[in-house]
């Protein structure tokens, strides 16, 4: 059985909101809140994960197999733009697991019904107001006790 490995986040993850801008493909937009908000809508995070890790592999022809987000956070973007959401999750590649970090932005001008959406994803038929905006390896951490 595999093992997943032990990783640590490739930025500091700012959940006191120091982050306060995000970049949407060129259009540099304020996060609402001061907070990023913990997503306890299990389902919800499993169908963000999935679409994360579909979208990276299409695009940038990787061959990632899903595991399960293992926690997520959002917040709301400036302007009526939607919510970004911040998902920890695990992927395997030729057996190995590995945690990723991923940021998916969910436009508002085609808000998700959650439950209306068919699994598993089909990235061929998939047209959900969904965007991928990162998706990378989170960095080993370095053994404390050396």
């Amino acid at each position: 059985m595999a093992q997943v490995q032990l990783h640590r986040h490739t930025a500091p993850l700012k959940l006191d909101g120091a982050m306060t801008h995000m970049d949407l493909g060129g259009i540099i937009t304020q996060l609402e809140g001061d907070k990023w908000i913990r997503n306890h809508n299990v389902f919800q995070l499993q169908l963000l994960g999935e679409f994360a890790v579909k979208e990276k592999n299409r695009k940038a022809n990787w061959h990632l197999e899903f595991i399960n987000v293992y926690e997520g956070w959002y917040q709301r973007l400036s302007r009526g733009r939607g919510r970004i959401h911040l998902l920890h999750l695990v992927a395997k590649h030729e057996d190995v697991l590995t945690n990723y970090e991923a940021y998916v932005w969910e436009k508002v001008d085609r808000p998700l019904d959650w439950e209306k959406v068919d699994r598993p994803l089909d990235w061929k038929r998939m047209d959900l107001p969904l965007e991928l905006r990162s998706l990378s390896p989170m960095v080993l951490d370095e053994d404390p006790s050396a």
